[in-house]
């Protein structure tokens, strides 16, 4: 009694969050799960950029910190979109259309 029933299986394989398979879960938890982690993981880093900012810098590197964030970001993301194909995930019919990352990661890398 009160057993939720797996969501139908969408051919997405196994999901694990953190190393914790969360497949079995109903759709709900495994969206509360992950969106409480995010939220969690964003205060935590929100916290932490705070404490470099406030205490190791004494308020005087806040831009700077910000523009090296922001050109960790652009980087990362422009190696992401040419990992990616582009906008659309792949052309269509080359089997990466839809895919995850990690999958197209293993793909590429040839793990």
């Amino acid at each position: 009694a009160g057993r939720a029933t797996p969501p139908p299986d969408r051919g997405g394989g196994a999901f694990f969050v953190l190393g914790f398979d969360l497949t079995r879960r109903s759709r709900r938890s495994q969206f509360l799960i992950s969106a409480g982690g995010a939220f969690g993981f964003s205060l935590l880093y929100g916290y932490l950029q705070e404490l470099l900012s406030v205490k190791l810098c004494h308020r005087k590197l806040g831009l700077f910190l910000a523009c090296a964030q922001f050109a960790g970001y652009t980087l990362m993301s422009y190696f992401f979109r040419r990992l990616d194909g582009g906008f659309a995930g792949g052309k269509e019919g080359d089997g990466t259309t839809g895919m995850s990352l990690s999958r197209r990661l293993r793909r590429t890398m040839r793990w």
